[in-house]
């Protein structure tokens, strides 16, 4: 072999060698042949086995690399309680919580059942979060801790998050934080139209908040936004392994890359594989840095190392 191909052949596998990929191009994504593409998904949770699941307007999902199972479809308990769409996944342990319009169910990971949790019973759930042991979760008018009723609790609740210290709770004009080591509720910022979602850069020490016109990034320890980008209505957030934010709107997927430059990626109905629909719902980076993307008509999909 010649120097020339020598040198060629390094120049490919440099970034191999270097154990640093090329960045995704959110331009082609894996729709899973179209499986999902009658639900709109809303989230979604890895549990430990690597089954995906996904929380749709229809019910409870899994996917296994292979196959689309609706869990939820003819359960007495579902149908039952009528409990709406299932809006918010976790998983917890041997079990998945399950955030819905109308309560809250769990459903068993081992023998598949659904058991309705009665303390939020008939009210929308809002948002999840754990942090340790303890299982928070919001309702438009209240915050529970493990079942009880948490005093203080914010008014008209849009959203929780947690960087697994401390909570995040959106409201429909403020964002407030809540440490339950010193169990102190402090307002980060009451300068925002519907806080929708978060996400916390450890870094930086900035939490990223979602809203109804714009994405804000505030630094929490100056107490001041650093920068904001203008996106119509936000509902989630996330990253991926090369450090790119990923913001889920009503109007397709908004990358910003490091240098702060946006892009936006939207559905195209010439190509069967471009984003699966207009409005994202949720993102989900797995163990194997995939990211998920639950839009309006089922669940896009950018393979990461070692996927499935």
């Amino acid at each position: 072999m010649t120097f020339g191909r020598y040198f060629v052949l390094l120049l490919f596998l440099a970034p191999v060698l270097m154990g640093k990929a090329q960045p995704q191009p959110y331009y082609a994504f894996d729709n899973l042949d179209g499986m999902t593409q009658h639900v709109c998904v809303r989230s979604m949770a890895q549990s430990a086995d690597g089954m995906m699941w996904l929380a749709t307007e229809r019910g409870l999902y899994s996917y296994d690399g292979y196959h689309v199972i609706n869990r939820s479809m003819g359960n007495e308990v579902v149908d039952s309680l009528k409990v709406g769409s299932f809006n918010h996944l976790l998983a917890v342990d041997d079990s998945l919580i399950i955030g819905c319009e109308k309560g809250l169910l769990s459903f068993d990971l081992k023998t598949h059942r659904f058991r309705s949790l009665a303390y939020v019973e008939g009210e929308m759930v809002k948002g999840m979060a754990r942090i340790g042991s303890t299982l928070w979760v919001a309702t438009r008018t209240a915050l529970y801790k493990d079942g009880q009723i948490h005093s203080p609790s914010p008014a008209n609740i849009i959203s929780l998050y947690s960087d697994e210290q401390r909570l995040y709770i959106g409201t429909m004009n403020a964002v407030y934080r809540y440490s339950p080591q010193t169990q102190q509720l402090e307002t980060i910022t009451d300068d925002v139209t519907y806080a929708a979602c978060f996400l916390y850069d450890p870094h930086n020490h900035y939490i990223w908040i979602g809203t109804a016109s714009y994405v804000m990034v505030w630094d929490i320890r100056a107490m001041k936004s650093v920068f904001t980008i203008k996106v119509p209505v936000a509902k989630s957030l996330t990253t991926d392994q090369y450090g790119n934010t990923l913001i889920g709107t009503d109007n397709g997927l908004f990358l910003v890359e490091k240098n702060r430059w946006v892009r936006s990626v939207s559905h195209d109905a010439r190509r069967e594989n471009s984003l699966a629909g207009d409005a994202v719902w949720s993102l989900y980076r797995d163990r194997s840095n995939t990211i998920w993307i639950g839009t309006n008509s089922g669940v896009s999909v950018v393979p990461g190392d070692g996927w499935m």
